[in-house]
C-alpha cells in the first residue's frame, strides 16, 4: 500500500482488470496533512484502481484553473461509495468547514443525516489519531475500518475491499427447515 508490493492472499484473489459498469465508483475524501500522508492516500487510490475500483481522487483530476466546489459536488454525486480517511487534521478542517475537506464534509454530513440508519455510501477509515481526535462527533456513531496499524495493513485493506464490493467475510447461512421431533414413550411409575 505504501509503495510496497504485498502479495494478495486467498481472501482477495486477483482477477483480470476490465473497466466496465461493474466497477464501483469510489470518491476518496482526505486532508492534505503532509507529503507522506498525501502519498499514502495516492498509493491507496492506485491500489484500489488495480483491484477494479474506479477511484475519484482530487490528485487525478484537479489542475490549476479547475473549480474545486464543482469537482467536489460532481464527485460526491457520481460516487457509489465514499471513503473518508480520518486524521486529526481532517477533523479540525471538517469541524471548521475549512477548505476542500470542510466543503466535502458539509455535503456528506447532510447526506448522512438524511440516511442515519441506512448508510450505504460512506466508508469511514481511521488512519491516524484516535476516534475522538480524528472523527467528527456526528460520524463517531458509525463503525469504521481501523487502518492505523501498518503491521495489520493487508487485513484492513481486504476489509475495505470487501466493504466496497459488498462481500462480507462472514455471511449468515441460509435458513434451513425445522427438524422433526419425535415423542418418546415414557414409563408410568406406580
Amino acid at each position: 500500500l505504501l509503495g510496497k508490493k504485498i502479495p494478495i492472499n486467498e481472501t482477495a484473489q486477483k482477477t483480470e482488470l476490465k473497466e466496465s459498469s461493474d466497477n464501483p465508483i469510489v470518491f476518496i475524501s482526505y486532508s492534505w496533512d503532509d507529503e507522506q500522508h498525501k502519498e499514502w492516500v495516492l498509493n491507496l487510490a492506485d491500489r484500489l484502481c488495480s483491484d477494479g475500483i474506479d477511484i475519484i481522487l482530487d490528485r487525478y483530476y484537479l489542475k490549476p484553473g479547475k473549480n474545486l466546489p464543482h469537482f467536489v459536488e460532481q464527485s460526491i454525486s457520481k460516487a457509489e461509495r465514499i471513503i473518508i480517511v480520518f486524521t486529526p487534521n481532517y477533523k479540525r478542517k471538517a469541524d471548521k468547514r475549512a477548505g476542500g475537506v470542510g466543503y466535502e464534509y458539509s455535503i456528506m454530513n447532510a447526506e448522512l443525516y438524511n440516511n442515519q440508519t441506512a448508510n450505504e455510501k460512506i466508508i469511514p477509515v481511521l488512519r491516524a489519531g484516535n476516534k475522538e481526535d480524528s472523527i467528527p462527533a456526528f460520524m463517531q456513531q458509525f463503525i469504521h475500518i481501523d487502518i492505523r496499524n501498518n503491521d495489520n495493513l493487508e487485513t484492513s485493506y481486504v476489509d475495505l475491499l470487501r466493504e466496497i464490493y459488498n462481500e462480507p467475510a462472514i455471511q449468515k447461512p441460509k435458513i434451513g427447515t425445522k427438524p422433526k421431533f419425535e415423542k418418546k414413550a415414557t414409563e408410568e411409575v406406580v
